[in-house]
């Protein structure tokens, strides 16, 4: 899904959030769903500010299979996976933030180069943007490490 998304938007920055659990530990997320850019969001060739046009009714309904908001994605077209220092100030605004519940979330930034994309995967901890190797399983499921 992310590198479809990532792949029709090749002029502009596209994302949205990730979707998925903890374990009970807490020591390891899967990642279930990546949704697609809300309607609402506003794109630009270096930016992108999500919207949340229909998310609060998905996060309702997913929190019944005790799923919940993790993270965020979004693509860096004709560029690197790297981070920038916006997505950074990003992450830990949202790990600050309360009406995200969400201390620790999850960033997935798609690189796209042509026909080409490459998936970073980081996580905000105690300020610090840590990043993780990726392993995919099949297209619907991440799980990081």
């Amino acid at each position: 899904m992310i590198e479809q998304q990532a792949l029709a938007s090749p002029e502009n920055e596209t994302g949205g959030i990730l979707i998925g659990r903890y374990d009970y530990a807490n020591d390891r997320a899967v990642v279930l769903a990546a949704t697609q850019r809300p309607t609402d969001s506003e794109i630009g060739r270096t930016w992108f500010r999500r919207g949340s046009s229909g998310l609060k009714q998905l996060l309702r309904e997913r929190w019944k299979s005790g799923e919940y908001y993790v993270g965020e994605w979004h693509s860096h077209p004709g560029g690197s996976p790297e981070p920038s220092s916006s997505d950074v100030r990003e992450m830990r605004a949202i790990s600050r933030n309360p009406v995200y519940a969400c201390s620790k979330p999850i960033l997935i930034i798609a690189g796209t180069v042509g026909n080409s994309v490459s998936l970073s995967v980081s996580v905000m901890e105690a300020g610090l943007l840590v990043r993780f190797r990726t392993q995919r399983y099949g297209h619907t499921a991440m799980e990081m490490k």
